[in-house]
């Protein structure tokens, strides 16, 4: 009788039976195009579109990860425009396809909800002081409340993603605070701690009236870091005309990869 063998799985991969089910507040949903037809159909035919586009940045992620790092800075052209929506379907995706991954926000400013959504969707038996090692009582920027020195934020946030990668994770997705210039400390923004973690980085911008300057002035802020990908987002049924071309325009400027999806809720 021959004794079964253990099955090995690749460094950074995980058990499809650990991969946590979608919390009730987490909904992938695409905004319905146009006003005519069966609603239905365009409704599930937009979702579909909204999937496709997660996946299609996954999969940039894991081709850009094989260089080396496998971390990635999540910023926005603003606060509210879904950087933490998107962190969130990404893990989802990530640990879908077996891969291990977990969301770092080093600091958060108010209460700690963010934080948590990104680390119940993590791997790896991470604490939340892990997922957040800076929690500042006020929702204002940083800089604007009681707030450590620079070079103290910098050794607690190191040290807590130190213990996040010993972990054998294999995406790490750190998401920012506001916007890229968000001032942390007198002399330093969110992009210096862009700059000081590493990686490239993706950039989320709400689809509405305003986002080509919002964007472009971002693109430009973040310098020669370097932006891989830009997600314009939705928000339920808001719409304006603006969305039937911001894309196309951006595209015609930008050469990062550009990916369109929806939220609800």
């Amino acid at each position: 009788m021959k004794t079964p063998t253990k099955s090995r799985r690749r460094p950074g991969a995980i058990s499809p039976n650990s991969v946590p089910s979608v919390p009730p507040w987490f909904n992938l949903r695409s905004q319905p195009r146009g006003s005519g037809g069966n609603k239905t159909t365009e409704a599930r035919r937009s979702r579909r579109e909204s999937k496709d586009g997660i996946g299609k940045l996954v999969e940039l992620l894991m081709r850009r990860s094989r260089r080396g790092g496998g971390l990635f800075f999540i910023t926005g052209t603003d606060t509210g425009v879904g950087k933490t929506w998107l962190t969130c379907a990404l893990l989802v995706e990530f640990r879908r396809r077996g891969i291990s991954a977990a969301g770092f926000k080093p600091i958060c400013c108010g209460d700690r909800e963010d934080a948590q959504r990104l680390w119940k969707l993590s791997g790896g038996g991470l604490t939340l002081d892990m997922v957040n090692p800076i929690h500042l009582r006020h929702p204002v920027a940083p800089v604007a409340q009681k707030c450590p020195s620079w070079s103290t934020l910098l050794r607690k946030i190191r040290g807590a993603l130190f213990e996040i990668r010993k972990r054998n994770i294999r995406i790490v997705l750190v998401e920012g605070a506001g916007g890229l210039l968000c001032p942390i400390a007198r002399k330093h923004t969110m992009r210096d701690l862009a700059k000081a973690l590493g990686g490239p980085m993706v950039i989320v911008a709400r689809d509405r009236l305003g986002v080509l300057n919002h964007t472009l002035l971002t693109l430009e802020a973040a310098g020669r870091q370097g932006c891989i990908a830009l997600v314009l987002t939705r928000f339920g049924k808001t719409k304006d005309s603006s969305q039937q071309s911001n894309a196309k325009v951006l595209r015609s400027r930008v050469s990062v990869s550009i990916h369109e999806v929806g939220i609800r809720g």
